[in-house]
């Protein structure tokens, strides 16, 4: 039972953080939108409105409510629909996620009509958050439980429909439902004799009565303010209309805390940033962490935040609906709330009467408040102890997120492995796993050029035991995962269209090897994968011959090594390709030859120097009669056709005793050695050449 709850409440929460994610291009607009009116520079505000008089403050007016005034309604469809994709992909849910979304919608404007009324547009936007998430999840849970019972279709309906039709005709029953259901929920709670206003005042006036002291009513503004704000609810707004019951009669600006304790105060001391003190977050990450997912939003939000807008770090990095950095995020507004109740008691601090705008930069405000640097120093302290106050969570955070991401990591890798056989494209998934993918694709496309990703190489050793080429195998090194597997990362590229380039980058890397090696007496085969996608590549044969001629190496010292990751295709084109390449000197082999369904096909366009059996085969040619019968017809084969025979994965004697009587002529595995650094192969190399691998006959 508790894991069920715990696993639903999963289901919940990564549809809600998905959906706020796909809402940073809205909340990144509306922040700009709102930036660009809130400027508090004078000559800034005199330009525009001369030169374009109420034109611009209209504008950003409009940009903001078409974002942030509509953020909830937004957020209501995404959830929704997100959380019916989940569902469908769990439950095989019939009904269509886009309906889902579309009632979703229907259901939260009709709450809002109910509910608010006149107010209606002020439940679209950001003050609505909570709600609009509260019914995606009724919404798609509803129809989750429709899902199971056939009652809730209508009868009739044929196997043969047009998809989308049936899947709307059978979501028009549930749907009326559902409005009814939730309509008369909040018509019940419209009819509670319950007054949050009459609640509010009667707690802050026994607060004042009790502690003489308006510090606890500025304490408990402070912990409603941020409460909303960590589910989603613009806490400002609402408590805009409170501040009568919490604090007294409102004059001018000021919340009435205390005379010198204005509303303005607030925005300088305790709010630095936006609410919460999220300045220091940012700073905490940027300290914490240079690379990842919080790294990059923190840089982009930097600037708004800087202007006391944080919308983008609530929603975008997220801090609504995150339990890392709910402690945080109501501690830190309150410790600085204490510590400047106490300077301005002490005399440290003493404000002025200035009205300062709220989008004013800290540091520039706390000197304006104060008219002298000691608000600008104590806003910086401020700002300082948020930052310490928030950097331990943004370890457990970082900490979190690294082990999600470790966990993605190991989930891409085996789907790879697994769509090996089954063709799947890992990459082009919608899930997370598949913009896991992507990500290891883009850091890939990042460090090819750098030293995280080099070659190394394993020699092939013949029959006499003395070393007669290597194979050049990509390695890559991720910064956060270690060694990325080879066949993973030719896989990703594969699937990216970017194996022209990893293809010609290995290359190049190989022949500078082989050409290091000649110049040190060394001459030996140097052997490169190379991916049949390649063949596309109309200006591969060029760029082998400018490689061969730039680094001074003969033609067939290289042995390009044909994968079977991806199937040629039967084409008079890449046919020629391969003739091409082969005419320029260079060897060429089929790799994991045996198991494929193209290695005989392989044998029919283009005569091949040499055969590389598959793993599947030499791993288990001790124990598998069947295998042992199958190298050696393929042994027959090359024999006939003069081709080279090479078995990989050779890791025991016995094993590489049977081989050579099943016909091998070349050996390569972890029995000679592992896959070495250039330097490291060298030495082997010329060790062997004087003291050769004793072979078992």
């Amino acid at each position: 039972m508790r894991t069920a709850l715990r696993d639903l409440l999963h289901l919940w929460l990564s549809a809600i953080r998905e959906s706020f994610v796909l809402m940073l291009p809205l909340a990144m607009l509306g922040a700009v939108a709102l930036l660009m009116g809130n400027i508090p520079l004078s000559f800034y505000q005199h330009f525009l409105s001369a030169s374009l008089g109420e034109t611009w403050l209209n504008i950003n007016h409009y940009i903001w409510q078409a974002t942030y005034g509509v953020m909830s309604t937004v957020l209501c469809a995404l959830t929704g629909f997100r959380l019916a994709r989940k569902r469908q992909d769990k439950n095989q849910l019939e009904f269509h996620p886009l309906i889902i979304a579309v009632i979703c919608v229907v259901n939260f404007y009709l709450l809002n009509v109910l509910h608010l009324q006149a107010a209606f547009n002020e439940g679209l936007g950001a003050a609505g958050i909570f709600k609009a998430i509260v019914i995606a999840i009724a919404c798609s849970e509803f129809f989750t439980l429709c899902n199971r019972y056939r009652i809730f279709r209508l009868p009739g309906l044929q196997a043969d429909f047009d998809q989308l039709l049936h899947q709307s005709l059978n979501a028009i029953l549930p749907s009326f439902i559902l409005v009814l259901l939730l309509a008369c929920v909040q018509l019940v709670l419209n009819s509670l004799p319950f007054s949050l206003a009459e609640n509010l005042q009667a707690i802050s006036s026994a607060l004042q009565e009790l502690t003489g002291s308006t510090l606890p009513q500025a304490l408990l503004y402070s912990l409603m303010n941020q409460s909303l704000w960590f589910v989603g609810i613009h806490g400002a707004n609402v408590l805009e209309s409170l501040s009568d019951s919490l604090f007294g009669p409102v004059i001018s600006t000021s919340l009435c805390m205390a005379p010198e304790f204005s509303r303005d105060a607030m925005n300088m001391f305790v709010h630095t940033g936006g609410s919460g003190a999220t300045l220091g977050l940012l700073l905490a990450i940027f300290w914490h962490s240079r690379r990842g997912e919080s790294a990059r939003v923190a840089r982009y939000a930097l600037i708004p935040a800087l202007f006391n807008i944080n919308e983008l770090v609530l929603f975008g990095l997220p801090i609504v609906l995150n339990p890392v950095y709910f402690i945080p995020f109501v501690i830190a507004p309150l410790v600085q709330i204490v510590l400047t109740f106490f300077a301005l008691k002490s005399g440290l601090l003493v404000f002025t009467d200035s009205m300062i705008p709220w989008s004013t930069p800290p540091v520039i405000s706390g000197y304006l408040y104060t008219q002298d640097g000691t608000g600008a120093l104590w806003q910086i302290l401020l700002i300082l102890i948020s930052t310490l106050i928030y950097l331990p969570f943004v370890k457990r955070a970082e900490t979190q997120r690294q082990r999600e991401n470790q966990q993605g990591f190991v989930q891409v890798i085996r789907l790879i492995e697994e769509s090996h056989s089954q063709k799947q494209q890992v990459s082009r998934r919608s899930d997370r796993i598949g913009l896991f993918a992507r990500q290891l694709v883009h850091d890939f496309n990042h460090d090819l050029q750098s030293t995280r990703v080099y070659l190394q190489y394993q020699p092939k050793v013949d029959l006499n035991g003395y070393i007669t080429g290597v194979e050049a195998l990509i390695r890559w090194q991720h910064p956060n995962f270690g060694l990325v597997p080879a066949h993973a990362i030719v896989s990703l590229c594969e699937e990216s269209d970017k194996i022209q380039q990893l293809g010609r980058q290995v290359f190049k890397m190989a022949c500078e090897t082989q050409a290091h090696w000649q110049a040190q007496g060394i001459n030996i085969c140097m052997a490169v994968n190379l991916s049949p996608l390649q063949l596309s590549d109309a200006g591969l044969p060029q760029f082998i011959a400018e490689q061969l001629q730039r680094c001074q190496i003969k033609p067939g010292s290289i042995e390009l090594e044909l994968t079977e990751g991806q199937a040629i295709r039967n084409n008079q084109a890449e046919s020629q390709m391969l003739e091409d390449i082969m005419a320029l000197g260079v060897r060429m082999a089929i790799d994991d030859f045996g198991m494929g369904y193209t290695s005989m096909r392989y044998l029919m366009h283009f005569k091949a120097h040499t055969i590389k059996l598959d793993g599947s085969l030499t791993r288990f040619v001790e124990d598998n009669e069947e295998a042992r019968h199958i190298i050696e017809s393929i042994s027959f084969l090359s024999k006939r056709q003069e081709m080279h025979l090479v078995a990989e994965f050779v890791e025991t004697a016995q094993q590489c005793r049977i081989l050579q009587e099943l016909g091998c002529d070349s050996f390569q595995g972890y029995l000679y050695s592992k896959p070495l650094g250039a330097d490291e192969c060298l030495a082997l190399i010329r060790q062997n050449q004087r003291q050769p691998f004793k072979m078992q006959y």
